[in-house]
């Protein structure tokens, strides 16, 4: 039976970390669901979506790495607690979770650690997961991860949905143009081609939407910025 070996990016859904690749050669995206297999292969792995937990040993006692860099984006240590993040000491990593109707639907880790071979990774599946930090209107910044969505969500007071990624899936695009009435699309710089995509499609979904392009990414730009965008 093939076993998991990594995850990897989706070329049919844009998810950064959604396709997961196996031992002979076969694939499964976890997020838009398609296969490398014409009988829609499904491999052990996907039974683990019903059963998504946290990594054992997560606490809201934040280790001064993830409050640094919170702070270092005019973010603090209250701002992780009323978002409900947390840390895992001995894995060095701070958890973004989002849950539907109470079940964890999927996380992302910030690693901390000087060793971790990636930056971060998305456990779960964002088929039917929308984590969305509200706001006061009917409009919502897309951006591409969650520190930048916290942070604009609190000085735009707009909501927020960060893509987990620098892609978001078709069927996903058209349940948000049918909740929001304007969309900005505010990915990092080097995914301008990937914002005006997402917009294109918002377009001819019927809603409203435009990029936001900044050298820097949402996270790293000023409060002052931030608000002049928005």
């Amino acid at each position: 039976m093939a076993h998991f070996v990594e995850h990897t990016s989706c070329d049919a859904c844009g998810s950064s970390d959604g396709r997961g690749l196996y031992s002979d050669g076969g694939w499964f995206c976890f997020a838009c669901r398609k296969s490398s297999k014409s009988n829609q292969y499904t491999p052990v792995e996907a039974v683990e979506e019903d059963t998504l937990a946290l990594p054992p040993g997560c606490t809201q006692d934040f280790g001064t790495e993830a409050v640094d860099w919170f702070k270092r984006y005019d973010l603090d240590v209250q701002d992780m607690v009323r978002h409900k993040l947390l840390w895992h000491e001995k894995r060095k990593q701070l958890v973004f979770s989002y849950y539907e109707n109470d079940k964890l639907m999927c996380y992302q880790a910030r690693n901390f650690s000087p060793t971790a071979k990636a930056k971060s990774y998305t456990k779960g599946s964002l088929k039917s997961c929308y984590p969305v930090y509200v706001g006061t209107s009917d409009t919502l910044v897309l951006v591409e991860d969650p520190a930048s969505a916290i942070k604009v969500n609190k000085y735009a007071g707009l909501s927020t949905m960060p893509c987990l990624g620098s892609g978001i899936a078709k069927d996903r695009l058209a349940y948000l143009a049918q909740k929001y009435r304007k969309i900005y699309v505010w990915l990092d710089s080097n995914m301008l081609h990937s914002s005006m995509n997402i917009v294109a499609q918002l377009t001819m979904l019927g809603c409203e939407s435009e990029p936001i392009f900044t050298m820097k990414d949402p996270k790293e730009c000023s409060i002052v910025q931030i608000q002049q965008l928005l």
